[in-house]
């Protein structure tokens, strides 16, 4: 546990950080809804909404999907690439906070942002995962469950596209990359 600490430590402080607020979203949800997530009000807290899960369930099962594809990322891209996508997600989050009344939080669009982005530059395994889960959440969207599906395919599909950018601009093929 101290090496993952040590060899992710922004990973730490996110997994932390959304820990606390779950925890604080439990005992005084009340405290997320006054003063995280304020839908249409720009505050410190609005780019903090993929931070902040309904209950552990939903904690649990963000960071079991997150942690090991950002290990991945960290070791395939680098910590600093891993993060700039990350604060590309809470930005874009957070810009979605203030315009929408009905935006759904929390870091499921992390994980599937990373999910497509490391189908395309990380192994073939992993293009199979992201295909099941393509169309897994595409099934699902029907569903009346409260789960953002939708958002699940958009950034699992906007992974996918960073990730075409990034072999472009490398000069690679993704067939290439794939083997």
């Amino acid at each position: 546990m101290v090496g993952l600490i040590v060899a992710h430590p922004v990973m730490t402080v996110y997994l932390t950080a959304s820990f606390v607020l779950t925890v604080m979203n439990y005992i005084v949800p009340e405290f997320v809804d006054d003063y995280i997530v304020i839908q249409g009000t720009f505050t410190p807290g609005t780019f903090l909404g993929t931070m902040v899960h309904v209950d552990f369930k939903h904690f649990l099962g963000n960071f079991i999907m997150l942690i090991p594809i950002w290990i991945y990322s960290d070791r395939v891209n680098g910590i600093g690439f891993t993060t700039l996508v990350i604060v590309l997600n809470m930005v874009i989050t957070g810009i979605f906070v203030l315009i929408k009344d009905d935006c759904c939080c929390g870091a499921s669009g992390i994980s599937f942002m990373l999910l497509g982005l490391m189908a395309i530059i990380g192994r073939w395994w992993l293009l199979i995962i992201a295909v099941i889960m393509f169309f897994t959440e595409c099934n699902l969207v029907k569903d009346r469950d409260n789960v953002g599906h939708v958002a699940h395919i958009v950034w699992q599909l906007i992974g996918s596209g960073f990730a075409v950018i990034i072999c472009l601009f490398k000069g690679l093929s993704i067939i290439e990359i794939l083997k």
